[in-house]
């Protein structure tokens, strides 16, 4: 399974150093570029930055532009319908 992550969830377990919950549910997230702006860039909170800079180190994030994700998801429907006979 996919997961892709806006900022919220991110900002709240980098806060509280939690990260390790994405670990034990998902193993790894995919975030945009955008969100890794917002959390990581222009953030003042040291504790988030350094949580989330970490977990992108050891690949429980991984960094994708936005064109990506939204090529995947097409890709994913596509495939969908063709399975429901849609197509």
């Amino acid at each position: 399974m996919i997961i892709v992550a806006n900022s919220s969830p991110l900002i709240a377990l980098g806060r509280i150093q939690r990260f390790d919950i994405i670990n034990t549910l998902f193993g790894q997230i995919y975030i945009p570029t955008t969100v890794y702006r917002e959390t990581v860039i222009e953030t003042s909170f040291e504790e988030q930055r350094n949580t989330i800079l970490s977990a992108i180190e050891n690949s429980t994030i991984v960094i994708v532009s936005q064109q990506l994700i939204i090529h995947s998801i097409g890709s994913w429907i596509q495939e969908k319908k063709m399975f429901l006979g849609l197509l």
